[in-house]
């Protein structure tokens, strides 16, 4: 009998004369604040849909949607039919923005709803609005422990929800893309829920989500807004069936957090030269794999470094030596990120090998340079005691070198010895002709070699070529998506091409010296200009996480550019180097 009634009210339905055909355009606001979210519905009455074509959202971000939904009724032997297209949509900008007309389709003829109109206002704090209306039973806040940070350093973002209802889930539906940060979430499920009195009023607030940001470009930051979709838990509802069919149901609401703004400055200002890159708090630990050795023996000095900063963009501090310890260039063995309960630990690790052109007793004092937001520029320094002692392989000195006159300095060979006969003769002998040959042979030798040395011209370093090998590597990484060792190799073939080209020691390095020695010789000012820039590039971009492929390609062909230009002007102002 039902399914009967079913069938007679799908006929009407279908041949009954529509109570006339509309396309409408509605929002659930007409003022919202900048970041808010709201709902913006098209509706299609009574006629079947054809191709949507949703309007144009200049101004707004689109969080979902569409969402298409389709609703009919049969009242008094009339029928009706809607088709729904909802959008969840987030403001961008203050002031009167208009969201443009959508189309749809019906029987090959176009529809057309009409602009809606939305008042957006500056943004306010959740925490405010509820201090005003003591009404509100649920809000959404972002907190951040500081809005004064610096490159590199770690700054902790919390989203902590406020409510007075029960909330049985939640999703989120838009994330601020935080521009110009590295970001690394931690778990927040393990928050607890504490109690909150705003203007005499108790909430229950949790943490719903966090991460751990660094900043890496120095100026305003804008961190968006989040929204989050929450179920709030209604009354059961019963289906007429009982028991298995019975049934949760849910209110479903978007909540926008508010906005935020970081003022980011950089350390390098003002920085001193050993300044490592480290922004945060940090502890270092310095050891060594034994404490004695021999001229012969090469010992391993490890620096681990701890903080809360970003150890990405910490450079090796340079090891000062005293006279007779070598030190080579450091190798990094050891580099990771680990979420700690409420914030991001980061560790570090260097090696240096160190080798001894002399016995004694040499002190080193390994430091470390960061800086510390508050306090300023921290040196964390150590002092290790190594004894080395004579090993097989002396090394003479000046005082044990025989006194030769220096027209004496090879003597001639005698042609007018004498040979004895003593016992029985060796003549017959192969031992007398191999020992007789064999110097005589390794003589002959040596002549032909010394003869082809003189022939042979100096050999040149090539190095504009070392920096394009090092640029072949380069674009190596650029092709396997390696940013972090692809800005290092060019930086490193960058500045090893220019030290060697304008005879600057590696101790005096900077941008400022760059620029002063290219304006000597006669730089065009745009040359210049360009180098330096792509220094600033290479040293920025290793704060950064993640390197689009786009800007690593630019930075690349740029570097590229860079030497074939210099090999073109310095080749005549500059002396070949060797």
């Amino acid at each position: 009998m039902r399914l009967g009634w079913v069938l007679i009210s799908i006929f009407f339905m279908a041949y009954a004369p529509a109570q006339g055909q509309a396309f409408l355009a509605e929002s659930d606001a007409a003022s919202v604040p900048v970041g808010t979210a709201f709902n913006v519905t098209f509706t299609l009455k009574n006629a079947e849909a054809g191709k949507f074509n949703p309007p144009d959202f200049d101004g707004f971000r689109v969080i979902s949607g569409p969402m298409r939904s389709y609703q009919s009724s049969f009242v008094n032997g009339k029928g009706t039919t809607s088709t729904r297209y909802v959008y969840s949509i987030q403001a961008l900008k203050e002031g009167k923005l208009t969201i443009g007309p959508a189309s749809i389709l019906v029987k090959g003829k176009p529809l057309q709803s009409k602009p809606l109109s939305i008042n957006v206002t500056p943004p306010k704090d959740p925490a405010t609005i509820a201090e005003v209306d003591p009404e509100t039973q649920i809000f959404l806040r972002a907190e951040i422990d500081t809005a004064l940070a610096y490159v590199g350093q770690q700054v902790m973002l919390r989203y902590r929800i406020y409510t007075r209802v029960n909330i049985d889930n939640y999703n989120i539906l838009s994330e601020s893309p935080y521009d110009a940060c590295f970001v690394q979430a931690l778990d927040a499920y393990k928050e607890p829920v504490i109690t909150t009195e705003i203007n005499g009023v108790s909430y229950s607030s949790k943490v719903l989500r966090k991460v751990a940001l660094y900043p890496q470009q120095s100026g305003p930051i804008q961190i968006d807004p989040i929204v989050i979709q929450i179920g709030i838990q209604k009354k059961n509802r019963r289906s007429p069936f009982g028991g298995f069919f019975s049934s949760m149901s849910y209110d479903r609401r978007n909540l926008t957090s508010n906005a935020l703004e970081l003022d980011v400055r950089s350390a390098l200002d003002g920085a001193p030269p050993e300044f490592s890159g480290a922004v945060g708090t940090f502890s270092v630990t310095h050891q060594v794999n034994r404490n004695s050795g021999t001229t012969d023996d090469a010992i391993v000095l490890v620096m681990n470094i701890t903080g809360n900063g970003d150890v990405k963009t910490i450079r090796a501090p340079k090891m000062e030596a005293p006279d007779g310890v070598e030190v080579y260039d450091p190798k990094t063995t050891l580099e990771r990120m680990v979420n700690a309960t409420d914030s991001v630990r980061g560790e570090k690790r260097f090696e240096y090998l160190l080798t001894f052109d002399k016995p004694g007793k040499f002190l080193l004092t390994p430091s470390f340079h960061y800086f510390k937001p508050g306090v300023g520029f921290m040196t964390d320094s150590d002092t290790l005691m190594l004894a080395i002692s004579p090993g097989k392989k002396t090394i003479p000195t000046d005082d044990a070198l025989p006194e030769t006159a220096e027209d004496d300095a090879l003597a001639p060979i005698a042609t007018n010895g004498r040979v004895r006969r003593v016992g029985r003769s060796y003549l017959s002998s192969a031992w007398y002709w191999g020992s007789f040959s064999v110097p005589v042979l390794a003589f002959l030798l040596m002549s032909w070699r010394s003869r082809k040395r003189d022939e042979e011209p100096d050999v040149q370093i090539d190095h504009s070529a070392l920096a394009r090998t090092r640029l072949t590597e380069a674009e190596a990484l650029l092709t396997s998506g390696s940013s972090q060792e692809f800005y290092q190799e060019v930086a490193f073939s960058i500045k090893k091409y220019l030290g060697w080209r304008l005879s600057i020691d590696a101790a005096e390095f900077s941008r400022d010296r760059i620029a002063t020695v290219l304006a000597e010789v006669g730089t065009e000012p745009a040359l210049i200009a360009s180098t330096l820039q792509l220094i600033e590039t290479c040293d920025t971009a290793l704060y950064a996480g993640v390197q689009s492929e786009e800007n690593m390609r630019s930075t690349y062909q740029s570097a590229v550019a860079l030497i074939r230009d210099f090999e073109a002007i310095l080749h005549e102002s500059l002396p070949s180097q060797s």
